[in-house]
């Protein structure tokens, strides 16, 4: 589980620009990994089966965190990371921990009461969610196929004017746009640089974009070195200036206004679709939980095959006495005395606290070590336990998509 969580922040670093890697959300999710891994040890040494239920139910409360990592991330400007500084990054940190912390001591008051976990229920809650992330990812891919993500947006749209950077040095420089050289779309670009006050760089640039007789500032200040594009939107009726491939600023096409503003991804809703990485982190938590729900179906077997089971008490020489009342079976010296289940296939036993025989009949012999009813609660507890984990991959990792999708990201 938490390789799957680690698993998926690598993801999300490996396969898309650092422009849209969102650092707020990969460290939230190495966070929860890393913790998840320490809870689940922890919890399992100390109540077993039912210490790594705890841990998995734990997970859902990080949801929140998450949220609104992403939620952050998708209203900050794209060129910019919503993480500015190591004081950022300890508070999204503590805060995380601190949500993991309190859902810890819910699911563990959940997990460790007298009554076992309802199996029907939480398999039907995990089936739900499983279903809405995959129509989720489904509905996203498909906007994906004909829109830009939010780092792609100013590459799909028709550029209007272009501007070399400015490599004269670091003294004043002023290049305005003049009306002889407006483009075959009506748009000039030029700069007013200055120098920086240590002298050490070239300096910034105030960026000027000119449309007829009307001139407008837009944008921060921008490296003098940058080779500066004007991109139109005529959907939006928006101009977007790109510096160095970098989305930096939006103003209204007309020129009508002097304010421009940030461009940020929410900004932009309607003309892009939800980020890669969102997209990318859906499916890997529909990937990882079918994984664990076909484990759960293992399991599911294997205690109707307990249930089913003769069940009977091991002595020192090795034989079975079964409680149905037929004769003591010989089991060999290998076989600890106790309680056994022993169950008849003829399929090979799954992994756990069995050995498997094989008769000459070709039929295996599967002993199940404990009493009847205590592994059957034991297999009770795993199978809730896939069911849960499972639940908790989906909504831990869709919640950015769906953050997304209630932003307006995906229609």
């Amino acid at each position: 589980m938490s390789a799957l969580l680690v698993a998926a922040a690598a993801l999300v670093v490996g396969i898309v620009p650092w422009y849209e890697l969102l650092p707020a959300l990969a460290s939230v999710l190495v966070v929860v990994g890393l913790a998840y891994s320490y809870l689940a040890s922890l919890s399992s040494v100390a109540l077993g089966e039912r210490g790594r239920l705890a841990a998995a139910a734990a997970l859902v409360g990080f949801a929140p965190v998450v949220g609104l990592a992403a939620q952050r991330a998708l209203e900050s400007p794209l060129m910019g990371a919503p993480l500015r500084s190591m004081s950022d990054a300890t508070r999204v940190v503590l805060v995380a921990l601190l949500g993991l912390s309190a859902a810890g001591v819910v699911a563990f008051w959940w997990a460790t009461r007298r009554r076992a976990p309802r199996t029907r229920v939480m398999h039907a809650v995990a089936q739900v969610a499983v279903v809405s992330c995959g129509a989720l990812v489904l509905c996203a891919l498909v906007d994906a196929r004909g829109t830009p993500s939010p780092e792609t947006y100013a590459d799909s749209l028709p550029m209007v004017a272009s501007l070399e950077g400015d490599l004269s040095g670091s003294r004043f420089a002023e290049l305005r746009p003049r009306l002889d050289e407006l483009g075959a779309a009506g748009f000039a670009l030029g700069r007013t640089c200055t120098p920086s006050p240590d002298g050490k760089s070239g300096g910034k640039c105030f960026v000027h974009v000119r449309r007829g007789e009307r001139v407008r500032t837009i944008g921060p200040l921008i490296e003098r070195t940058a080779a500066l594009r004007l991109h139109r939107d005529d959907a939006a009726q928006k101009v977007v200036l790109v510096a160095n491939g970098l989305a930096v600023a939006a103003m209204d096409a007309k020129l009508e206004h002097l304010d421009w503003a940030d461009l940020t991804a929410v900004a932009i809703a309607g003309s892009v679709s939800a980020p890669r990485s969102f997209i990318a982190l859906a499916l890997t938590s529909l990937v990882g939980a079918l994984m664990l729900l076909a484990r759960r179906r293992q399991l599911e077997r294997r205690l109707a095959l307990v249930a089913a089971g003769r069940a009977g008490t091991v002595d020192a020489s090795g034989w079975a006495h079964l409680e149905d009342g037929s004769g003591a079976r010989r089991l060999g010296q290998d076989v600890a005395e106790g309680p056994v289940v022993l169950v008849e296939s003829t399929s090979t036993a799954p992994p756990g606290r069995s050995a498997a025989y094989r008769s000459h009949d070709d039929t295996v012999l599967t002993i199940h070590r404990g009493a009847r009813s205590a592994l059957m609660t034991e297999l009770r507890v795993a199978v809730t336990t896939a069911d849960v984990t499972a639940l908790s991959v989906v909504v831990v990792l869709s919640t950015p998509l769906v953050v997304a999708a209630l932003l307006g990201l995906i229609p």
